[in-house]
């Protein structure tokens, strides 16, 4: 949407997102934290993760647990941290990379793969979603959150103002430093520590 605006426009929105940087940031201060999505079941390859939905009926989201399951880490975050943060990481206008790029809340429905998400979680009960990949990191000193996969998702939670859901990160390092920003609930947990904290045994043909 972004990059169809000439720079003056631009230059607007940036400081409409600055504007609710601020205003999220009174929100957060004394925050009352929520509780984290509930693990509806986990197998040796799949977890399936419940996600109360404020006016609807409750989602469903998965986690695929492939051969790296020492490397991949499931986060629950709150949702309006999250989004806080994440705006923050692009408020700079000349940030508009689509990994990072986060847009204000009442534009995401804009978003061009809004209606694939609407199509998605109309179906999750039967095919949960796939969790989003993000990332966090700190640029010139400043928190960064960014994607790999799943932006759209992740949009389609928010408007829905869901208030915590999980979110799936490669590497410790990173999902501790999403966990500092935006965590709630137990610290971060690899595959492999979901799978022994429910007794859950991976299949011969992951552990060889």
């Amino acid at each position: 949407m972004s990059n169809q605006l000439n720079p003056s426009l631009k230059s607007h929105y940036a400081y409409l997102k600055k504007l609710e940087c601020f205003a999220l940031e009174q929100q957060i201060k004394n925050p009352s934290t929520p509780t984290t999505s509930h693990l509806a079941s986990i197998t040796g390859n799949e977890i399936v993760w419940q996600i109360e939905l404020p006016i609807q009926k409750p989602c469903f989201m998965r986690s695929i647990i492939g051969g790296l399951e020492d490397e991949y880490f499931v986060v629950h975050v709150d949702a309006k941290r999250f989004y806080y943060y994440w705006l923050l990481s692009s408020v700079n206008p000349s940030d508009r990379s689509r990994p990072n790029h986060c847009v204000l809340l009442k534009d995401m429905p804009q978003d061009y793969k809004f209606n694939d998400a609407i199509k998605g979680f109309a179906d999750c009960v039967g095919n949960p979603v796939p969790l989003a990949l993000a990332f966090a990191d700190h640029a010139f000193g400043n928190p960064y959150i960014g994607f790999t996969n799943g932006v759209t998702r992740t949009m389609w939670l928010l408007v829905q103002g869901v208030k915590s859901f999980p979110i799936e990160v490669h590497g410790e390092n990173s999902a501790k430093q999403l966990y500092e920003l935006a965590g709630i609930g137990e610290s971060p947990m690899s595959y492999r520590q979901l799978k022994i904290k429910h007794n859950v045994q991976t299949p011969s043909y992951l552990s060889s």
